[in-house]
């Protein structure tokens, strides 16, 4: 996919997108619900409102990604990298198996020291 792809308020949901490259992609407002993401790429992409929910990302790529937002409940994301991402306001997330640094989390703290989220 073309960096600066335009899919804002694209409906995506309910299919597989697995090893795709959204890298630098505009997906503010899409529906990717119950969509499979692994090993995808978002890097750079702006997500700002995307709903994310019932979808899994095992293995995918968010670094500096903007995720602002973004609903994000019942996900995978078992090995997603969320290192320089924003995730301001996200709701519903729960990152277990993630790696984070310089992770900017929705309650606006920032998380620096790189590390994988486990929250058993």
């Amino acid at each position: 996919m073309k960096e600066d792809t335009n899919l804002a308020e694209a409906n995506l949901s309910s299919s597989d997108f697995s090893e795709c490259n959204f890298n630098g992609a505009d997906l503010i407002n899409a529906d990717l619900n119950s969509s499979e993401f692994f090993t995808a790429y978002f890097s750079c992409a702006n997500l700002s409102g995307t709903n994310l929910k019932n979808a899994s990302f095992n293995g995918a790529n968010f670094s500096q990604a903007d995720l602002i937002g973004t609903e994000l409940g019942e996900n995978s994301f078992n090995r997603a990298n969320f290192t320089d991402a924003n995730l301001t306001g996200a709701k519903n997330i729960n990152l277990n198996g993630a790696i984070v640094c310089n992770t900017i989390m929705p309650d606006g703290s920032v998380i620096t020291i790189r590390q994988t989220i486990n929250e058993e």
